[in-house]
């Protein structure tokens, strides 16, 4: 996927994504990100926890595409109130 470093601090420069890196951090969270190449800018994608990734895995087991999209939605509560816990924490 084609990129582009930008923002306050980015580069400018695009570049071929390929694959995203993740951090284990405490309490069993993990950082999903990718890093500019050229400038060594870190894009923060998600952060999960234990609990986000287990209604992920629910989720490939599923078949009711009903209860898929209300996990889905859950999940994207939980990632926003982490993400939010995160970056005040990192303040």
């Amino acid at each position: 996927m084609l990129v582009k470093c930008d923002g306050k601090d980015g580069c400018n420069q695009e570049f071929n994504l390929e694959k995203f890196e993740v951090a284990k951090l405490d309490n069993d969270i993990e950082k999903t990100y990718f890093t500019c190449p050229h400038c060594g800018k870190e894009y923060i994608s998600f952060y999960t926890d234990k609990y986000i990734r287990k209604k992920q895995a629910i989720i490939r087991e599923l078949k009711s595409p009903s209860a898929i999209e209300q996990l889905r939605k859950e999940i994207a509560k939980d990632m926003k109130r982490l993400r939010k816990k995160m970056e005040a924490s990192s303040k």
